[in-house]
């Protein structure tokens, strides 16, 4: 009995070693692909053929992109409570809206919902990563649910290692200022919540349709769409996002652009990516991306729009 113990803890060990060599093994052969397949858009670039698409790694995203939507979680606030952070994209599990090259994240990281007011208010935060300079804007948000407006607002760029950028007139961003106290800004940002009468609430961020009240309400996005060959990309001539339930419809956000409007709103795509419930009313806060241009390539970005689940609705 002794004997066929002894085995059995010898054969455990076994296993365990040879799964965590198998293990180290795939890590090493996803680290060569992520390189090989920046290697060949590199080649491709230089060649010439900057329209071919390079071989997609879905596998380094989620070891690269771990890593990058987790920087700066607690963003050196260590004492205080933050809420936690929600993927806003976790539902787009086959990574249908493709990013540039081998890249598929949000540009806005660290989304944190902190709250919700009983007269339409909810306050939020991420972090924006400017993947030129490296710099990271930390922004926070109070949003009137009512008409879609930002209430208030406040953001501090830090240049990647703790410290405030600062910026000037005529110049921008080009100068290094103090360390950051970033507990002492979400105090802040704590402080102008409960003046607005924002409830720490956490709520559920959930897969489309709406689903309330045992009632079904559809995302729907019209697109119409232009050609573009700067970008290689069709380009959004005019969207509208719908809300339809029960035969009946409305828009909650829309938007059309000129051949004269600057690059910044360009928009290739919409999407709708999921929504959170209201605690104190019959109200969805839907989250719609968005494939905007950013820096050198292209990449996400997110919308908050507020649909107020009983009200406005006409028939088809």
């Amino acid at each position: 009995m002794k004997k066929l113990f002894i085995l059995v803890i010898f054969a455990g060990l076994f296993l365990l070693i040879n799964c965590r060599a198998q293990k180290n093994q795939e890590i090493q052969i996803t680290s060569q692909a992520w390189e090989t397949s920046l290697q060949e858009a590199e080649h491709a670039q230089t060649e010439g053929h900057i329209n071919e698409e390079p071989a997609i790694y879905y596998e380094d995203y989620e070891d690269f992109n771990e890593d990058f939507r987790n920087m700066h979680v607690n963003y050196g606030a260590e004492n205080i409570l933050l809420p936690l952070i929600v993927d806003l994209f976790q539902f787009d599990e086959e990574h249908e809206h493709f990013i540039s090259l081998n890249y598929w994240f949000s540009s806005r990281n660290n989304f944190r919902l902190w709250g919700w007011s009983r007269d339409g208010k909810a306050a939020y935060s991420y972090a924006d990563i400017w993947d030129g300079p490296g710099w990271i804007s930390t922004e926070v948000y109070i949003l009137d649910l009512i008409d879609n407006s930002i209430l208030w607002k406040n953001s501090v760029v830090d240049n990647g290692e703790g410290r405030r950028m600062i910026y000037s007139e005529g110049s921008g961003y080009d100068e290094e200022g103090p360390a950051i106290d970033y507990e002492a800004f979400f105090q802040g940002f704590r402080n102008i919540c409960i003046n607005n009468g924002i409830e720490f609430i956490q709520t559920e961020f959930r897969k489309l349709p709406v689903i309330h009240n045992n009632i079904v309400y559809n995302v729907i996005e019209e697109i119409n769409k232009k050609e573009d060959s700067h970008y290689g990309y069709e380009e959004i001539e005019s969207y509208r996002i719908i809300v339809e339930t029960q035969g009946k419809r409305k828009v909650i956000n829309e938007d059309g652009f000129s051949e004269t409007e600057f690059i910044q709103n360009t928009i290739f795509n919409v999407f709708s990516l999921g929504y959170f419930i209201s605690p104190f009313e019959n109200r969805a806060l839907i989250v719609i991306g968005r494939h905007i241009p950013h820096y050198e390539a292209t990449n996400n970005d997110f919308l908050l729009v507020s649909c107020h689940l009983d009200t406005d609705f006409m028939s088809n």
